[in-house]
């Protein structure tokens, strides 16, 4: 279900375009090394408790909502599309853009779950394995998305079919909480 925000109250918290400005100010310092950019407009929406963010693949800043039960979709001019979860009572927690196309996100709480988003607000959740503790996931150069599990002391990888596989780390206690995909390719 979509809901469409009409108005943004000053109490609400504030979401900086800045990632956005930041990310294509990146792209021209790849065109010209030798200065980096620096953003001269900054723009500042608000949604009511975000938690992570990430750009879809349609260049809008989607975004996760501690609670209630949303993930965000917010343009470039402001305007802010709420998409309802499936999964009553839990928080949001990582977001990222999936190699579908989707946007995928967890859903915390004691039924820890991965989320699929479509663009126009299907929802998909897949149970993992073991449970929860996940905070984070990215989208991995495998086109497979890959997340940690804090508590069981493993990484997980999920397919975009919601095939899930768990590696346990070899270092007892590590919890690992955090995941990208680094310049060599690697996790």
């Amino acid at each position: 279900m979509q809901r469409q925000r009409a108005a943004i109250s000053p109490v609400h918290v504030v979401l900086v375009m800045l990632v956005l400005l930041t990310a294509c100010s990146q792209q021209k310092a790849s065109q010209a090394p030798s200065k980096t950019p620096t953003p001269s407009i900054i723009a500042e929406f608000g949604a009511d408790n975000p938690a992570d963010l990430t750009i879809g693949p349609d260049g809008t800043i989607w975004f996760t909502e501690h609670e209630p039960n949303y993930v965000g979709r917010i343009t470039s001019k402001g305007s802010i599309s709420l998409f309802t979860t499936p999964v009553v009572g839990d928080k949001r927690g990582g977001i990222t853009a999936g190699p579908d196309g989707d946007i995928w996100f967890v859903s915390l709480g004691p039924t820890t779950k991965i989320g699929r988003l479509t663009p126009v607000g299907g929802f998909t959740m897949f149970a993992l394995p073991h449970g929860g503790d996940i905070y984070n996931l990215t989208t991995g150069p495998d086109g497979n998305l890959w997340f940690c599990e804090y508590a069981n002391n493993q990484i997980g990888r999920i397919t975009p079919t919601g095939a899930v596989t768990e590696f346990a780390l070899p270092t007892p206690g590590s919890h690992p909480q955090s995941i990208t995909t680094g310049s060599d390719g690697n996790l």
